[in-house]
């Protein structure tokens, strides 16, 4: 990666695998009518392997050997880059090596990817030492968030770094991300779809979960909960509106990531034609990649162009955060261009009645 790719005008967006060729092939054409935008890579994780990939496997779709080497095969030929997900945390010390090996070999060798996202320091120490030459990513997972935590990977070369969702609006630390990509060649990939609740105290816990494939349901529905009882909290969650690419762009980043991997593939597209054309008229709630099961976007709506001028003021100073979403929220649905139905609340955003849909969610089921 040479100093020039940071100093043109195109930006890169990375997208999540659905395995659906059809919705790929949409993707596409929809990338090749934008001049200043390329879409250029997916990922995904195609079989249950050795080391998780940061999602339950009863949520994103598996295959055999054989079929996920197919899949590739069209996905190489429509142009797109695969970068592999082995990005769970794992204690490489406790592992089989000789069967870690087997499965780094098929994934690197066989499945052919074109990169590795990973999240443990001490496996990319592992893959760095047997494969020197393939591309490595640092997970969100790794809770990169200041130029400090990059110290520690630079021995293993990374050619991306996705940053821990809160960084992004820690705007007096953004520049010097943008210096290090300018200065070392290194990518740093901000996410564009994320909604989890900003500095979210279990977030630790949920990865670590995940690790060993157990049932996360219990972190969605924490943190699901807490947006409906306080609904300042949908906007601090860390989103980037496609309206909005253009400010961080002006920052100096121009990689950028969908997440959404558990969502439906007829989604995607939705989604990727609303950041390549920069604008989305409908409800913001759709573009995120919030838990499937809450069916959140029939339950919650925020008119997406009615915060514009929203992440352009938003405070620098943390302390002033949620005066500021709160202030943002109650506006909104005073101007009913923020709802959530069933639910009531006070003129300080307090919830009086809690939605009947919340309950039906609290107790797992599919609403």
């Amino acid at each position: 990666m040479n100093k020039k790719s940071f100093t043109n005008q195109i930006s890169y967006i990375t997208i999540p695998c659905h395995w659906n060729i059809t919705v790929l092939k949409k993707i596409k054409k929809q990338q090749d009518k934008c001049l200043d935008t390329k879409i250029i890579e997916v990922y995904g994780a195609p079989i249950s392997g050795l080391v998780g990939d940061g999602r339950n496997t009863t949520v994103t779709k598996r295959f055999s050997k054989s079929e996920a080497i197919k899949l590739r095969k069209k996905i190489r030929n429509l142009g797109f880059s695969f970068n592999y997900l082995m990005n769970a945390p794992i204690d490489v010390s406790k592992q089989d090596h000789k069967e870690l090996d087997k499965y780094l070999d098929w994934v690197i060798n066989k499945y052919q990817a074109d990169s590795i996202t990973l999240s443990s320091l001490e496996l990319m120490k592992y893959i760095r030492n047997k494969y020197p030459k393939i591309p490595i990513y640092v997970s969100t997972i790794a809770g990169v968030r200041n130029i400090e935590d990059i110290k520690k990977y630079t021995d293993i070369k990374p050619q991306k770094i996705v940053l821990h969702h809160d960084a992004i609006r820690d705007f007096d630390n953004l520049p010097s991300f943008v210096s290090l990509m300018k200065k070392q060649g290194i990518i740093i990939e901000l996410m564009l779809t994320e909604s989890c609740l900003r500095n979210c105290p279990k977030r630790e816990n949920h990865y670590n979960t995940l690790s060993d494939n157990s049932s996360d349901r219990k972190f969605h529905k924490f943190c699901n909960n807490i947006k409906v009882l306080k609904p300042e909290e949908f906007l601090r969650a860390n989103f980037i509106r496609p309206e909005d690419r253009k400010f961080y762009e002006n920052i100096g980043f121009n990689y950028f990531k969908i997440t959404g991997r558990s969502k439906k593939a007829s989604w995607l597209s939705e989604v990727t034609e609303a950041y390549l054309l920069r604008e989305y008229n409908g409800n913001l709630i759709r573009l995120l990649g919030i838990d499937p099961l809450l069916n959140a976007e029939k339950y919650v709506y925020i008119h997406n162009p009615a915060l514009k001028g929203f992440i352009e003021n938003f405070p620098k100073n943390t302390n002033l955060e949620n005066t500021y979403c709160k202030k943002w929220a109650i506006k909104l649905m005073q101007n009913k261009e923020f709802n959530i139905i069933n639910a009531k609340y006070s003129d300080n955003l307090k919830c009086i009645i809690k939605p009947k849909f919340l309950e039906i969610y609290e107790k797992g089921e599919h609403i």
